[in-house]
């Protein structure tokens, strides 16, 4: 089945549908600037997490917005300087309430299948790649890639056993 979940005017991105397939969030700049936005699927009813507060970029590079492996929260990524080019992780939860910070230069948060643990990487050179609990709290680095390559769009692997990624220029 094909369904039009939004149509709004202007531009939507980054679209990402909750675990249990319920929800979605994406970011739109319906209301001038990019905001993340949540909506129970079929409902039509559109709810703006964000609210113009936070510079919100529809970055191509990598994910800027999704939900925590239980699907209770939503992330979204906040530019927080040009130059040098630093990103913060937000996280809100998903039936409303106060986004606050999850990490702190930290891009594309990705949880594990059981929930327990995280991955994400900054933009810092080379990408580290880091994995923390499920909070973000005790954040190791596992990987960083070789000077000029990048690696985003990361995944685990159904088992939680690996963590995958796109490696390039």
């Amino acid at each position: 089945t094909v369904e039009r979940l939004t149509d709004f005017a202007g531009e939507e991105a980054h679209a990402a549908i909750s675990p249990d397939g319920k929800f979605m969030t994406f970011l739109s700049d319906r209301d001038g600037p990019f905001d993340a936005w949540i909506s129970q699927i079929g409902s039509g009813e559109f709810v703006n997490v964000t609210k113009g507060r936070f510079q919100i970029m529809n970055n191509p590079s990598t994910r800027s917005a999704g939900f925590s492996g239980d699907g209770a929260q939503v992330w979204f990524m906040q530019l927080v300087s040009a130059r040098p080019l630093r990103w913060t992780s937000w996280i809100s939860p998903a039936l409303g309430g106060a986004p606050r910070i999850f990490v702190e230069g930290g891009l594309d948060p990705i949880w594990s299948p059981d929930g327990r643990n995280v991955v994400y990487h900054t933009n810092d050179l080379g990408d580290p790649i880091f994995i923390a609990n499920r909070n973000g709290s005790n954040p190791r680095q596992i990987f960083v890639s070789p000077q000029a390559l990048h690696g985003h769009y990361l995944t685990w692997s159904p088992d939680g056993r690996f963590i995958y990624f796109v490696m390039g220029t």
